[in-house]
């Protein structure tokens, strides 16, 4: 990506899932230790449908992790990949953006009990949101969704620029789609 400011510019993203990485690996890991009791004789069939059950899970973990994480966005509009096809949106059917993070885990951890016993939860991940407008929010059926936020759709993708700076860029060009449509 480049730093210039021009609108026209594509801007992209594509980024390695590495967490999901390293949950196939976990998965295979514990499916290991499943095949191992099996092969050792301890039980009887259950290690084996562990085995295999997290083997399954560490296999789709891997192949969903092969996919990269991908966001795009040019003169006609907004496309990322987060799970599974491309999906994209045209500048007509984009409100605004914005950057939100569940604070319910912060609430949790700010307990009293929960601090003398030092059992923190991680920090949600910030991710990047996308309001719609009316007519998009009803034609794909998103009523309803992160309702306490106040957007419609929502990213979790590590990009390599903090998302309020991503949230502006995506704005700018926003604009300049809407100046475009507009005369």
């Amino acid at each position: 990506m480049t730093d210039a400011s021009g609108e026209d510019e594509v801007l992209e993203f594509r980024t390695f899932n590495w967490p999901m990485t390293l949950y196939s690996l976990v998965f295979f890991a514990m499916g290991g230790f499943f095949w191992g009791m099996h092969a050792l004789g301890s039980t009887r069939g259950a290690p084996l449908v562990f085995a295999w059950i997290h083997g399954a899970l560490g296999a789709a973990a891997l192949l969903y992790s092969l996919a990269p994480l991908s966001l795009r966005a040019d003169a006609t509009g907004l496309e990322w990949r987060q799970a599974g096809p491309k999906r994209s949106l045209t500048w007509s059917e984009i409100e605004g953006f914005g950057v939100w993070r569940d604070r319910s885990s912060d609430a949790w951890n700010a307990h009293p009990m929960v601090q003398f016993t030092r059992s923190q939860q991680p920090r949600s991940p910030a991710r990047l949101m996308i309001r719609l407008t009316p007519e998009a929010r009803e034609a794909r059926g998103t009523q309803g969704r992160y309702t306490t936020s106040g957007y419609d759709i929502a990213l979790m993708l590590q990009v390599r620029m903090t998302l309020t700076t991503l949230t502006d860029r995506l704005e700018a060009r926003l604009a300049a789609a809407r100046a475009r449509a507009a005369g």
